[in-house]
C-alpha cells in the first residue's frame, strides 16, 4: 500500500520534524548548562520607620501591663460609657389641692316651658334619650337649674356654670 502525499505537504511536514529537533536539541543543551547560569540571592531588608526601632526599645515592658492584663475579645474590653446622669429630684407636693374640674353634665336641651307662673326646661341624657321637667332652683344630677330663658337653660355646679341652647349653632 503506498501512500500518495503531495509534495507541498511533505515540504511542510519536512520543515515541522526539523523544527521540533531542533527545539529538543536545545531544551538537551540548555538542560546540561544550567548550573552554570544560577542566580544569586537577593538579599532585601525592608525600611522600618525610626519610631518603631528606636520606640520599642525605650519602652519597658511594664508600660503595656494594662493593655495585656485583659484578653482581647472580652467584655472588659469596652469602651468606657459614662453613668447616665441622676433624675432630677421629685416635685414638691402644694399643700392645696388641684381644682376639680366638672364634667359636662351630658344632658341636652329638647324643650322649654314659660308661663307666668313655671319655667321648666326639658332635659334629655346625651346616653340613653330619656327626659325630665326640671324647674328652676331644682337639682338634676347634681347640677342646679339657674336659670330657663326662650332660647337657653343655665346650669350651674359650684362655681362652673354651664349654658345649654335648645338649637345650638351648627
Amino acid at each position: 500500500m503506498k501512500l500518495s502525499l503531495p509534495p507541498l505537504a511533505a515540504i511542510g511536514l519536512t520543515a515541522l520534524a526539523g523544527v521540533n529537533l531542533l527545539l529538543m536539541v536545545m531544551a538537551v543543551v540548555q538542560f546540561w548548562q544550567r548550573d552554570e547560569n544560577a542566580i544569586g540571592a537577593v538579599e532585601w531588608t525592608p525600611k522600618l520607620s525610626l519610631m518603631t526601632s528606636s520606640a520599642q526599645e525605650a519602652r519597658a515592658i511594664d508600660d503595656t501591663g494594662e493593655i495585656l492584663a485583659r484578653p482581647v475579645f472580652f467584655k472588659s474590653r469596652a469602651p468606657y460609657v459614662p453613668p447616665p446622669p441622676a433624675p432630677p429630684p421629685p416635685p414638691v407636693a402644694n399643700s392645696t389641692p388641684p381644682p376639680i374640674i366638672n364634667p359636662d353634665p351630658g344632658l341636652l336641651l329638647a324643650g322649654v316651658m314659660i308661663t307666668d307662673r313655671v319655667r321648666k326646661a326639658y332635659l334629655v341624657k346625651k346616653a340613653d334619650s330619656q327626659g325630665t321637667w326640671a324647674s328652676e332652683g331644682e337639682n338634676l344630677m347634681g347640677w342646679k337649674v339657674h336659670s330657663v330663658s326662650a332660647k337657653s337653660v343655665t346650669l350651674q355646679l359650684q362655681d362652673r356654670t354651664v349654658k345649654l341652647l335648645l338649637y345650638p349653632q351648627r
